[in-house]
């Protein structure tokens, strides 16, 4: 690479890094803070929100340096380290997307079963979290003990997955961080979306009620755009890595490059889409700004 083009990939990342660091810190600082938000589905937001962070703070700042520099200057054991964080966020965030819609599911289809998971102490909430990051940690160590191999990726100035090395890895991971997450956050949207229709069909009563109800709803549907945005993220990025799999030509540096852009700016979004969608998170944001 150029001069000219390693300054606008690292400009390009530099700004990734700062609208991400500072979109995630406020929305942390806005649900701790406003009571309103404390809430069992808003839990899982954080932990979505906490891998967004680790991005900004960590992953995207480590491509910065291999960017300007050219080439990873550190050891191969700190790119194995940075391999490892840079899976367990990805994952953790698909996992954290997966909750907060059956979390979503039960609240608007099964409300009675959602009070006896999700108590006022927010309790299965944060089971619900903890789990996700114990279960990210698993599926992201197979490449430290020898199942795959974290490396760096020269195409995308990141130490991650070198697919290429298992693919029964590959195949593997495929399956449980989108195979089985994306059907699960499609079996609970669509039992919504059915949901929904058929409460409006009913007659209204107790208008308190309804509203509340309401709102869970505009909430739900932010939920949904998240996935979708998070899915058209990452979405290039996988079709790389399949091609790199399985494909002799190597992928031209400026469309593997862009897919990993495309990727990391994810960690932006969603402050963004609560921020825009929901009138507390707003009010947050107004409050803080």
């Amino acid at each position: 690479l150029s001069a000219v083009e390693r300054g606008i990939e690292g400009t390009l990342l530099i700004v990734i890094c700062l609208v991400g660091f500072v979109g995630n810190v406020s929305l942390w600082t806005i649900i701790l803070m406003r009571r309103v938000l404390r809430t069992s589905s808003n839990g899982l937001v954080l932990c979505l929100s906490g891998a967004d962070l680790m991005v900004s703070t960590v992953n995207v700042p480590m491509t910065i340096t291999a960017v300007i520099n050219g080439r990873w200057i550190f050891s191969t054991s700190t790119c194995r380290a940075v391999g490892f964080l840079t899976m367990l966020t990805f994952i953790t965030s698909v996992m954290s997307l997966g909750m907060i819609s059956v979390n979503r599911f039960l609240l608007i289809c099964h409300p009675r079963r959602f009070r006896d998971i999700y108590t006022p102490a927010k309790t299965g909430a944060m089971v619900a979290g903890e789990c996700t990051v114990a279960l990210s940690a698993l599926l992201a160590t197979p490449p430290l003990v020898g199942w795959g191999k974290y490396a760096y990726l020269p195409g995308q100035s990141i130490c991650f997955c070198e697919w290429s090395s298992s693919i029964s890895y590959t195949f593997f991971m495929v399956g449980m961080c989108f195979g089985g997450p994306c059907s699960v956050m499609t079996f609970c949207y669509v039992g919504i979306m059915r949901e929904v229709r058929r409460s409006k069909k009913r007659k209204r009563k107790e208008n308190q009620r309804q509203k509340k109800r309401q709102d869970d709803i505009r909430l739900t549907m932010s939920f949904v755009i998240v996935v979708f945005v998070f899915i058209t993220s990452w979405l290039p990025f996988c079709v790389t890595m399949f091609l790199s799999v399985f494909q002799t030509n190597p992928i031209p540096r400026s469309a593997d490059f862009a897919t990993l852009l495309l990727g990391c700016a994810n960690s932006c979004y969603n402050p963004l889409i609560y921020g825009v969608m929901n009138t507390k998170f707003r009010q947050g944001f107004k409050h803080l700004y």
